[in-house]
Parts: structure tokens; C-alpha cells; sequence
């Protein structure tokens, strides 16, 4: 027993000796964190030039609140009037924030969205003092907004702006601004993706994408890389354009307008106070693989025409729907988008040279272009929603007869009223709702026309057809395949 005692004493004594005298674990390294000293000094770089912009708009206020406290006042003998004052409509003061980055000469960019329809704008520096500031000039298709401070009075220093296009996808990207009043916010992330387009946007199709946090108050701020110049100018947020069942849940996606974009738009507002872009006058889509093998491109590529606007610069230089717009003054069009750009780049009243894809052979037209203002729109109609549907082509129709435009009688019209939601036609965009109008160029009236011409179409064969939207409303093409039933 005594030798058990003893031999466990030993054990327990030499546990304790091997472990004080083992060696202590050699301590982990820290992680690099290269990042940190250059956030610090992008950030030190930039942050002098970015400013605080509040806005001011007057607004109508809630008249018939005033006119009941006004009464309640009256009845209860506290007013000074002897009878109820009417409800009078009243006016109040809104005000909104945003962030701006600093230009050589007392300039500043922000978003048009921030001072949009203000009465008063002025800018916060980074010491605190307001300094009032008056609209240069405003580009609702860009977002942008130029302002610009007082003479004679002391500007924050110019940032610095770096060339967007050197920009690559991983790229780390800080994100400054005001949100939610913060002033000097900083975020860190990275460059997400290049040659974005959102919702809304039509001249704009190259946003870069940010997962720096990004949040209300920060529009018109800059987005700043590594080396500390501005790459963007921060415009949008993912939760703005979601549903909004969905607003919550979806983070980390940001955009902001390229520099390279932000210097050409603001040296315009800056020499003429607005921004002068070509107009064409169509409608248009981009070309799918369907619609590329009907019309024998091959591939899809340019624009294809669904509808040419009256009286406008190709409805006068005879452009047709079911053309496919190639080319714009010799460079080719990787897609619809490119076509906006393209012609916006020319002035209004420039004439331009297109190359044309119709009925299978190339040729070219001049167009005299008009000026975008005069209608904002123009581009690619939003796909509409939905679809399902029975026969060849997946389509379902009946018969509508709707009174002539000129009184006299009624006319025939053929309602999409089915889909095959898993069809060419949902794929393609046609919508139950829809107005059919031609299939492969041929008038259709009624239902049965419609059968008997989709019944003669070969298997495999994309057919097309023209469709209406809407009573009166826009057209569009849609090329469906016809399938073995």
C-alpha cells in the first residue's frame, strides 16, 4: 500500500516537473494584413475632398392636419381668430443628404437623385460649416449632378481620380461618404464585377459592383482604390431595386457610376450646363440565339428593331421593324445596350451611318440624329412577367373584337390568353395579355388563322412572330420554335 502511495507521488511529481520545464508553444504569427496601411492612406488621400450635401425642397404640407389643429384651437378658445380659419394649404420644409467629391475651380459631383427638384442646396465640409452651393447642371440619364461653390470662397482640395477602365475584379475599393448623417464613413471591399447595368438605366451599362458597404447617405460619394483615386462615383444600392419583400436579406451589392463615365459627363455640364446626347427613335431588343438562327446571323450580336417611333430619325431614314441595327459609323455592336451608347456618344443633328441586317441581306442607312432629351426612353423594353400554353408553338388565342379607332364598326384582334410555361414563347417574353399581330409576316385575325398557320409550320423551325403589348401600345417581335405535338 505504501509502495502504491509512494509510486503515484513519483508520477504526480514528474508530470509537474515535465510540464514547467517544457518549452512554451512558439507563438503564431500574426496574419499579414497589408491592406491596413493602405487603407489608411487611400483613405487620408481622398477624405479632405469629400463633402456632405444637403438639399432642401418645399413641399406641401398636410393641409387638412393644419386646418383641424387650427380648428381644435378655436373651439378650445386658445386661437386668436373669432371664426374656424379654412384648411388653406400649407408648405414644409423636406431635407435629404447625400455626399459629394470636390473638382478643381470651387466644382462638385454628387448624384442628380440627391438635389433633384431642391430649392436650396449647400455642402457640409469636413470642418462643419455649411457653404451654399448653386446647380451647375444636372444629367438624370447618368445620375450625375455638378454644383459648384461661391467665388471667392476657399474650396476643399480636388480629388484625385483614377482611370476606371485600369480597374480589375478583386481589386480592394473603399467606399466613403454620410450615411444615415455619419459624416466621413468608411467601408472596405472589393471590386465585385465590371459592366453592370441596373434597373432604370439606359446610358449607364458599365456600373462597377461593390460589395463595400453602401448605404443611404452615401450616393454621390466616391468610390476609391488602393492607390487612393476615385474609380466611382457611388449610386445605388441592391435593396432599391428588389422587391421589397426581399429588401432585407440582400447585402454586400453596391454600384457606382465609372470615373471615366463621371470626367466626360461633368467636363459637358461644366462648358454647357446640360448633356447633349444623339436619339435614334426605335425600340429595340437584344438578339437571342432564337432570333439569331431566324434571321440568319448565326450568332447573336447587334440590336434588332421591334418597333420604329413616328417621326422620328429612323422612321425618316426607313428603318423597319425586324431589322438588326450591326453597326453604328463601323463599329460593331456587341449588343442592344451598345447601340444606346454608341449613338449617345454623337451629338444631336450628327448624321450617323448604320449597317442593317434585313430579310437576310446587309445594307447601310444614314440617320440624322435628334436629341435624347426629347424622349428619355428609348431602349430596351423591360420583359415583361409571365407565361404558359398548347399546340405547336405553345401558344393559345381567342377572338376580340374592339371598336375602330375612327368609330365606325369593330375590328378583329387575337388575345394570348394561355402558355406553355415551359415553351419557347415564356422563354421568348410573350405574356398571356399580349396582342398577336403577324406570324412570319402574315396578318393573323383570327384563331383559327392562327392554327392553321402555326399547324403548317415545320418541327424545329423558329418562326416569328409580331405582338402588341398593349391596345395601341408598343410592339415587339418574339421568335419562338415550333415543336412536335
Amino acid at each position: 500500500m505504501a509502495r502504491a502511495l509512494l509510486f503515484l507521488i513519483v508520477a504526480i511529481l514528474a508530470t509537474a516537473i515535465a510540464f514547467i520545464v517544457r518549452p512554451p508553444l512558439p507563438a503564431l504569427p500574426a496574419a499579414p494584413s497589408p491592406a491596413a496601411p493602405l487603407f489608411a492612406q487611400a483613405t487620408a488621400r481622398v477624405m479632405p475632398s469629400v463633402v456632405g450635401v444637403v438639399a432642401e425642397r418645399v413641399v406641401a404640407g398636410d393641409s387638412q392636419a393644419d386646418g383641424l389643429r387650427s380648428l381644435r384651437e378655436f373651439l378650445d378658445g386658445q386661437g386668436e381668430t373669432e371664426k374656424p380659419p379654412s384648411p388653406l394649404p400649407s408648405e414644409e420644409r423636406e431635407v435629404s443628404g447625400g455626399t459629394g467629391v470636390a473638382l478643381p475651380g470651387g466644382y462638385i459631383v454628387t448624384n442628380q437623385h440627391v438635389i433633384d427638384g431642391s430649392s436650396r442646396v449647400h455642402v457640409v465640409l469636413s470642418s462643419g460649416e455649411r457653404v451654399p452651393v448653386r446647380v451647375v447642371g444636372t444629367d438624370p440619364d447618368t445620375d450625375l449632378a455638378l454644383l459648384r461653390m461661391e467665388e471667392g470662397r476657399r474650396a476643399p482640395p480636388a480629388a484625385p481620380f483614377g482611370d476606371s477602365d485600369r480597374l480589375q475584379v478583386g481589386e480592394w475599393v473603399l467606399a466613403i461618404g454620410d450615411p444615415l448623417s455619419l459624416q466621413n464613413t468608411v467601408t472596405a471591399g472589393i471590386v465585385s464585377g465590371k459592366g453592370r447595368r441596373i434597373v432604370g438605366s439606359a446610358i449607364v451599362s458599365d456600373y462597377i459592383q461593390t460589395d463595400a458597404a453602401i448605404n443611404f447617405g452615401n450616393s454621390g460619394g466616391p468610390l476609391v482604390d488602393a492607390r487612393g483615386e476615385v474609380v466611382g462615383i457611388n449610386t445605388a444600392i441592391s435593396r432599391v431595386q428588389m422587391d421589397a419583400a426581399l429588401a432585407g436579406f440582400v447585402e454586400g451589392v453596391g454600384f457606382a457610376i465609372p470615373s471615366n463615365t463621371v470626367r466626360e459627363v461633368v467636363e459637358e455640364l461644366r462648358r454647357e450646363g446640360k448633356v447633349s446626347r444623339g436619339f435614334l427613335g426605335v425600340r429595340f431588343e437584344e438578339v437571342t440565339p432564337n432570333a439569331a438562327e431566324a434571321l440568319g446571323l448565326g450568332k447573336p450580336r447587334g440590336a434588332l428593331v421591334e418597333e420604329v417611333l413616328e417621326e422620328m430619325p429612323a422612321a425618316r431614314a426607313g428603318l423597319r421593324p425586324c431589322d438588326v441595327i450591326l453597326e453604328v459609323d463601323g463599329t460593331p455592336l456587341e449588343g442592344a445596350d451598345h447601340l444606346i451608347r454608341e449613338v449617345a456618344h454623337h451629338r444631336p443633328g450628327s448624321e450617323v451611318m448604320l449597317r442593317l441586317l434585313r430579310d437576310g441581306a446587309q445594307l447601310t442607312s444614314k440617320v440624322l440624329l435628334a436629341d435624347r432629351r426629347e424622349l428619355r426612353d428609348e431602349g430596351t423594353e423591360e420583359a415583361p412577367g409571365e407565361r404558359p400554353a398548347l399546340g405547336p408553338l405553345g401558344i393559345e388565342v381567342a377572338n376580340a373584337s374592339l371598336p375602330r379607332p375612327e368609330g365606325k364598326g369593330e375590328e378583329p384582334w387575337l388575345h394570348v390568353t394561355r402558355l406553355d410555361p415551359l415553351g419557347d414563347a415564356w422563354e421568348e417574353g410573350l405574356r398571356p395579355g399580349m396582342w398577336l399581330l403577324e406570324i412570319e409576316g402574315r396578318p393573323v385575325r383570327t384563331a383559327e388563322e392562327f392554327r392553321e398557320a402555326a399547324a403548317g409550320l415545320e418541327p424545329g423551325r423558329v418562326a416569328r412572330l409580331y405582338v402588341a403589348e398593349t391596345i395601341g401600345g408598343s410592339k415587339r417581335f418574339v421568335f419562338v420554335r415550333a415543336r412536335r405535338e
